[in-house]
């Protein structure tokens, strides 16, 4: 039909197919040319062209036909496929949106939550975590802080029923409540330079046992402790437990049983003594002090069936310790200024004296008449006096004519101070009355008079917590008062066993701290001075606080020990007026001559002072130190002791017998240094002493300022150290702080 191979048209079963032959081309690599294409095919004549444009159109008509069917097909499956994926995912897309609805809702609500919960806690006061449990007090400069771990004997994954971040619209208060255990109230307070938590524990079953551990950091602390030997800064550790039945051998404990702390870095902590308080000083830890208060001992037996176990303690942080420690006086009573010339007085023991308990008529009347010509003294009887324990009546064949005791006293001038206890001995001639009356503490049941072995014979102890019994024992100390002309009283316990075991008082309240603080009442109403040998939470009673002087052999040296440490120990503690006790040499012995003489140096700037062993025991030459320290007391000691100024400052709570620290009390070099052998007498008088029999120089450092040697009027200008400064056994190192004065201005460097 044509004479192109590559056209060759057929006709099968009717129809017409075009069949096209394509010759094989070259291969090439490059794009082919499309205008040599139609070279390639030749064009068909006219008649088969006709014919084979006929069959074309009629293919191209059945494959446009069959093409849009099948689109329709497709098409209609499309539109099918997404009318079921859209039932099918109607559901999944609800719920994605419901999810991401939601998950917006709470992001924002979690944002504004805590955007609102920061700001709240920006007004707080109080940093607590009541899932740690940990309290954190910020200083005033939010850079010092202290921590204290809460609730300890609590299981650690109990969390608190109620413990929101502020109560209401107080910021400065929180309460916390863990069920079945016990209920914590926080409260703030402070000032400009002292923040302040108070710490309120009420044990909800008598299982619990509030438990606190406060991290100590590496700051230096001052306080009490039961250690034997008198360490200020604390070092070490120890453990104290309520329930001593001994007054001697707790160290600090033993003078007074209070619970006040200060540390250099200007934290300080006090823990009030109503409830039986168990101290932990690095032992559960480095670092750490932990308070219990525990009512299983024997000597709260009646208190543990009365109430569950509380505990409460103040926490502060100032800028400095000084300004903390002037600030934490308003936990403590108000100071009570004893009398003029109890400050003034030396006191003499009879016993001392005598060398012996066993004290006479003719004794006392000897030492009135050597002591009185001297002037500013008082004698001390403190002897076996009574012939019981508890007649409070002189005992007739050794005092036979207190008339003549009387009129001694009245013709020199000087005053008596009789010792008395509050114990009565079985054979006593109050002891029956006593016990007919029940103004005596009962044992465990309630009903009997509990017993002791205090002052070396079964006694009753007198309950002070009854108004009679206060009332009546009150009555024969004004009796004694009257008969001998006394002006003072002093107050001891008994060493081993002061109260009976397990007592009952017959006050739902009642404490050994409260017993001891109505007992230094009682007595103090009685007379005109009160010396008391152990007591508690008596700051506000006008009282001394004996301190006496033990020595050791250090280095071959007899030296004296300790004494400084505890007055400055008491002095924070809130008891400024303290008594040189007296000194003992080694197992209660007399001292050495030359020890005994730095004694007599070191005393006279004490508040007040007592001869334990007089100094005529020795010769003539000590008998002279004697005299010299006398006059520095009346001189310069004394107008420091009693200035205005001075005044003043004990009544906040300042020491008279302050730590060389005590003038730069932020400045931490001091403190490491541990200067611990010469002391501040208010302000401006510094003393250096002597403690060592055979030492005759010692180094003497200054605090800043202007200070002059009362020996020979050097001026030197502080922070210094003089090495080697010489001090003669007759002499005391003793500066006095000075001002420069301008033109216009007066400067103390």
């Amino acid at each position: 039909m044509t004479d192109n191979p590559a056209f060759s048209p057929e006709v099968e079963d009717g129809g017409i197919v075009l069949s096209l032959t394509v010759p094989s081309l070259p291969r090439v690599h490059s794009a082919p040319n499309m205008a040599a294409l139609p070279n390639m095919v030749a064009p068909p004549n006219g008649s088969s062209y006709k014919k084979h444009k006929v069959a074309g159109e009629c293919g191209n008509r059945l494959d446009k036909h069959e093409s849009g069917g099948r689109k329709e097909e497709r098409t209609a499956e499309m539109e099918m496929s997404r009318s079921e994926l859209a039932r099918k995912y109607r559901l999944h897309v609800f719920v994605a949106a419901i999810f991401v609805v939601t998950l917006t809702s709470v992001s924002l609500s979690w944002y504004y939550r805590n955007l609102a919960r920061q700001m709240l806690q920006s007004s707080q006061t109080i940093f607590f975590d009541p899932r740690t449990r940990l309290l954190r007090l910020l200083g005033p400069s939010e850079v010092t802080s202290t921590q204290v771990h809460l609730g300890l004997d609590m299981p650690r994954w109990q969390l608190p029923l109620h413990c929101p971040v502020v109560m209401g619209d107080n910021p400065h208060a929180k309460d916390c409540v863990w069920k079945e255990h016990a209920m914590l109230t926080l409260t703030h307070f402070g000032d400009a330079h002292v923040q302040c938590y108070n710490v309120s524990w009420r044990s909800l079953t008598h299982k619990h046992v509030p438990y606190d551990c406060l991290e100590l950091g590496h700051a230096h602390w001052y306080g009490p402790s039961n250690q034997s030997q008198s360490i200020f800064p604390i070092r070490g550790s120890f453990v104290f437990q309520p329930d001593q039945y001994t007054v001697g051998g707790n160290g600090i404990f033993s003078h007074a049983l209070d619970f006040y702390w200060l540390s250099s870095s200007g934290a300080a902590l006090f823990v009030r003594g109503d409830n039986p308080i168990q101290i932990q000083w690095n032992r559960t830890g480095e670092n750490r002090l932990c308070l219990l208060s525990n009512y299983t001992g024997a000597l709260y037996t009646q208190a543990s069936a009365l109430t569950s176990p509380l505990m409460n303690y103040t926490l502060c942080q100032g800028t400095q310790p000084a300004s903390t420690h002037a600030f934490m006086r308003s936990m403590f009573p108000k100071i009570t200024f004893p009398p003029h010339h109890a400050l003034h007085d030396s006191y003499w023991s009879l016993q001392g004296s005598k060398g012996g308990a066993n004290v006479t008529q003719q004794d006392l009347l000897d030492l009135i008449g050597r002591v009185g010509s001297r002037g500013g003294s008082s004698v001390s009887v403190d002897g076996d006096w009574q012939k019981y324990h508890g007649d409070l009546t002189f005992d007739p064949k050794v005092f036979p004519n207190l008339t003549e005791v009387k009129e001694a006293v009245e013709g020199s001038d000087l005053r008596l101070t009789l010792t008395v206890n509050p114990y009565f001995q079985y054979q006593s001639r109050n002891f029956h009355t006593g016990v007919e009356r029940s103004l005596f503490v009962n044992d465990a049941g309630g009903h009997v008079t509990g017993l002791t072995a205090a002052q070396g014979g079964t006694s009753a102890a007198l309950n002070v917590f009854k108004p009679e019994s206060r009332a009546w024992f009150t009555g024969k100390l004004q009796t004694l008062r009257s008969e001998l002309g006394l002006s003072a009283f002093r107050l001891t316990y008994g060493q081993a066993g002061w109260l009976p075991y397990k007592p009952h008082f017959g006050h739902s309240h009642a404490t050994p701290d409260m017993y001891r603080r109505l007992m230094a009442e009682s007595v103090s109403s009685a007379g005109e001075t009160l010396v008391l040998d152990h007591t508690s939470s008596s700051q506000h009673v006008p009282a001394l606080l004996p301190v006496h002087t033990r020595t050791k052999v250090k280095e071959g040296q007899e030296c004296i020990v300790d004494v400084l440490e505890t007055a400055f120990t008491l002095g924070l503690m809130g008891y400024p007026f303290l008594m040189a006790d007296g000194v003992s040499g080694q197992d209660g012995q007399l001292p050495g001559r030359d020890v005994y003489i730095r004694w007599l140096q070191l005393s006279s700037f004490f508040p007040a002072r007592q001869f334990s062993f007089p100094p005529w025991r020795y010769d003539q030459a000590t008998q002279d130190a004697a005299d010299n320290a006398t006059y520095w007391r009346a001189g310069s000691v004394t107008q420091a002791l009693l200035g205005d100024a001075v005044r003043d400052d004990t009544e906040r709570g300042v020491p008279l017998l302050r730590p060389v620290w005590w003038a730069e009390s932020g400045n931490l070099t001091l403190h490491h240094m541990e200067v611990k052998d010469e002391f501040l007498v208010g302000p401006d008088l510094l003393v250096a002493p002597v403690l060592c029999g055979g030492q005759r120089s010692r180094d003497v450092y200054l605090p800043a300022g202007i200070w002059e040697d009362s020996r020979d009027g050097t001026f030197f200008q502080g922070p210094t150290t003089l090495t080697d400064y010489p001090v003669p056994l007759e002499q005391v190192g003793l500066f006095v702080r000075r001002t420069v004065r301008g033109h216009n201005r007066e400067v103390e460097l």
